[in-house]
């Protein structure tokens, strides 16, 4: 008896594009959504899940509110259902919980204002992470889209919590392949091919494939997604990591040159506004006063720049920080903020072929949004620097949201400095070619609040590099070996070194590879010195075009890294693909299990593939003893390999793409690749050119890594302190 196979498409509607300019997206993308609800209505058979971001749906509403009809007349019919999803198609593994949470309610709430009640939910990239159940369970949503199950039927996707989800696996949109579909799924499976819309299949060749494979006995069957879950129960019950249907470990989203520098003021915009917002309720708590005026009273200037004036921004949506976000119409400075940043979290800014005018805009945003945060805050210092009754002139607040027990602050009032309340040990005045920077050591008990009392001085702090290859301190020591470095901590001995496995350069006009392998790096100059702490300097020339300074400060319990790369002239970092390690910075030990932090927990990574989508930490066992590795600027992907016992952080690669120029797009039914699409695209390679900054720590361990508090202490190295 021949089997049975079910079919429902999810049709994935994004008006943020990658490659079109915000012109291009208004005028053709409703003229092929369009056609999309005309192929639909012309077969009442076909079964379809509609996707629509948040801003897509809003911009339907403002410029072609027609199509929202046709859709919702498609769903009335109960040929079809509208998913939840994010507000602005974020990058999820690149947030944390709470704005992964806030993203996803947004673009639930405008599907359920706009459209009716979703049935399920669709991530962007159909990515997913084991926060996800949690999340979704949160917005009252039963299944959601999964990349993959193994036996291709829906089961239970179990999260960090006890929460579970039903995940129906979806396909990469092979729109011409049922045969093979047919042969590959089991009796009674349902096949979900995700298709973008601006990308969609002619639907008249799909209906008659499916017509021709029922003649020939091989049937599959239109079902909603919904109406087949009533059917056909969940079988099994799986945790996943993270991944996507298409890449796996998110490089393209994080590794190119403008990835970099996004995803560091990503970082620095959410620490801001978590700390905004925690002062403001401490504030709220013990004072009864707001420190988050209206954001129209607000004196940070957002200002508009030639560069993005053609893309998409929050000029095209003024309203739904008002309407969706304010508790009572009045948008404040930090809704303000929050807007901004849930905007500019959209990973179409980052990843497959983004303009780098759009990357601007987003990173523009970032820099608004932190500005509005920083504001807030410095309001907040104000207030209570007055409140406890210290004077504006002989004394600092101190800020420690997130209750650090020892860590330091580097204060620049252009002058040198000395503290009542401070050891002299614990404080320098430096004088450099940046300017005067006063240096300052706190240790003791952690508390929120604390002052240094202070008063202008004219000594400063002689310091001085000198040749040296090694530095030491009571529990630890840095030595150089030939080309890497050894760290040692107690009993742990680990190896520090620079790779770079490939590059591509434009020697004499013609495009050339060469391959460097470790230990190829041989430094330049090695320096020692003491700020506070021992010190070491290696600067290294890998070639003509590439130049890295290694900057190390030798703490108590771990090792700051400071890399800084100079690339005088265009360079093409890996081998034009999306892998990761064109540059790594690696810790070779003795480990042989890994870690790492995900939206809402840390999950163990057991994947072959020794890639780790990590949030912004890892963290790497073995032998009673182990390391974590902390990126602080921003998202990057670490790799461990179990063979050797190297624990990765990826600094960079030269990812395909972006758009060299804005594509575009038209609608012709008889154009001839079928689908009703064609485009105009042309891409340029992503060179790296100029500076750039990488900074990591290193943390040592003894101990069983659940007993010794390492987690907590890899999530402080990325928390911020305010002096005001």
């Amino acid at each position: 008896m021949s089997k049975k196979i079910y079919l429902s498409v999810i049709m994935h509607a994004n008006m943020l594009y990658d490659r079109f300019g915000k012109d291009e997206i208004l005028d053709k993308f409703p003229k092929m959504y369009r056609y999309i609800v005309e192929s639909i209505q012309k077969y009442p058979e076909i079964r379809v899940g509609f996707e629509l971001s948040g801003v897509t749906v809003l911009l339907l509403k403002k410029h072609a509110p027609d199509i929202l009809e046709g859709l919702k007349d498609i769903v009335k019919a109960k040929r079809g259902v509208f998913l939840g999803t994010y507000f602005s198609d974020p990058l999820n593994m690149c947030t944390d919980e709470y704005f992964n949470y806030w993203n996803a309610w947004l673009g639930t709430e405008i599907i359920r204002r706009e459209l009716g009640e979703p049935s399920g939910f669709y991530p962007q990239e159909n990515s997913y992470h084991p926060g996800m159940p949690a999340i979704l369970n949160k917005l009252g949503l039963k299944w959601m889209t999964v990349p993959s199950i193994p036996n291709k039927k829906p089961a239970y996707v179990k999260g960090l919590d006890s929460g579970t989800i039903v995940g129906v696996p979806c396909e990469v949109a092979d729109y011409d392949k049922f045969e093979r579909f047919y042969e590959e799924y089991p009796d009674n499976s349902i096949i979900v091919p995700i298709i973008d819309s601006e990308y969609h299949p002619n639907f008249d060749k799909i209906i008659k494939k499916l017509a021709e494979m029922k003649e020939a006995g091989k049937e599959i069957e239109w079902m909603g997604i919904p109406d087949y879950l009533k059917a056909f129960k969940p079988e099994g019950e799986y945790f996943y990591p993270p991944m996507t249907s298409v890449d796996l470990f998110y490089s393209r989203w994080i590794t190119s040159p403008e990835n970099i520098r996004v995803h560091e003021a990503t970082m620095e915009a959410v620490k801001l506004y978590h700390d905004a917002v925690k002062l403001k309720e401490m504030i709220k708590g013990e004072y009864e006063h707001d420190i988050d005026i209206p954001y129209k009273d607000s004196t940070v200037i957002e200002e508009k720049n030639i560069i993005t004036a053609e893309i998409e921004s929050l000029s095209c949506l003024p309203d739904i920080d008002r309407e969706y976000l304010s508790k009572d119409g009045t948008v404040s400075t930090l809704t303000r903020a929050f807007y901004l940043l849930l905007w500019a979290m959209n990973s179409d800014a980052r990843g497959w072929f983004p303009l780098v005018q759009k990357t601007r805009e987003r990173m523009d945003s970032f820099l608004a949004a932190s500005a509005l945060c920083r504001d807030v805050i410095d309001r907040g210092l104000h207030y209570v620097k007055h409140q406890k009754g210290y004077s504006d002139s002989d004394v600092m607040l101190v800020y420690n949201p997130h209750m650090k027990e020892g860590f330091d602050v580097c204060i620049k009032t252009g002058k040198a400095l000395e503290f009542d309340n401070i050891n002299k040990s614990d404080a320098m005045n430096l004088k450099s070619q940046a300017g005067v920077e006063t240096i300052v050591r706190f240790q003791g008990d952690a508390k929120p609040f604390g002052f240094l009392k202070y008063r202008h001085s004219d000594i400063y702090d002689r310091f001085r590099w000198e040749d040296g290859r090694s530095v030491e301190n009571a529990s630890s020591g840095l030595s150089l070996q030939d080309y890497s470095l050894e760290y040692k901590f107690n009993n742990t001995h680990m190896t520090v070194y620079l790779n770079m496995p490939a590059f591509i350069e434009t020697k004499n006009g013609t495009v050339e590879m060469d391959f460097i392998k470790y230990p190829g790096f041989k430094p330049v100059f090695v320096q020692a010195g003491h700020k506070l702490y021992p010190c070491m300097r290696i600067g290294r020339k890998l070639n003509e075009s590439i130049y890295v300074t290694e900057n190390y400060t030798l703490k108590d319990d771990c090792l700051e890294c400071e890399w800084e790369f100079y690339f005088p002239r265009d360079i093409i970092l890996g081998n034009l693909t999306w892998e990761t390690n064109a540059i790594e910075a690696v810790i070779r030990g003795k480990f042989n299990k890994t870690y790492y932090n995900i939206p809402g927990g840390i999950i163990e990574h057991n994947s072959e593939d020794g890639r780790m989508a990590a949030l912004n930490f890892a963290i790497a066992t073995g032998d009673g003893n182990g390391v974590s590795v902390v990126s602080l600027t921003g998202s990057q992907c670490f790799r461990f390999d179990r063979n050797t016992g190297e624990l990765a952080l990826s600094l960079g690669a030269s990812t395909l793409g972006p758009s060299s120029v804005p594509a575009h797009m038209g609608v012709d039914p008889e154009c001839t690749n079928g689908s009703g699409i064609y485009q105009f695209e042309k891409f340029g390679f992503v060179t790296f050119k100029g500076a750039y900054r990488h900074r990591f720590a290193i943390i040592p361990f003894t101990g069983k890594r659940e007993d010794c508090g390492i987690d907590r202490r890899a999530e402080l190295c990325n928390k911020n302190v305010y002096i005001y």
